[in-house]
């Protein structure tokens, strides 16, 4: 982006892990897709020590909306020469 100076503003929102509410039923926490299930073990206080392979950073699915809809307002403040 600063070498090449393109004519768009670019905004990057890649967080490693995203949690939120369940969309469909669950019957039990076995039923859990891996994730979550991943998840639940270390807040149910059933996993003694937080694994230390892979990411263990994670964001919530309604914040990470926020964002979004932020980054957005935010390019178009700036295009509209209200923010910069």
């Amino acid at each position: 982006m600063k070498e090449e100076k393109p004519d768009f503003e670019l905004i990057t929102l890649c967080p490693p892990m995203v949690y939120g509410e369940v969309a469909q039923y669950v019957p039990s926490t076995e039923a859990l897709n891996t994730s979550s299930e991943r998840l639940y073990t270390i807040l149910a206080g059933k996993v003694k020590e937080i694994p230390t392979q892979g990411v263990v950073l994670f964001v919530n699915v309604q914040d990470l909306g926020n964002a979004h809809v932020l980054a957005i307002v935010s390019l178009l403040l700036t295009f509209l020469g209200i923010h910069s």
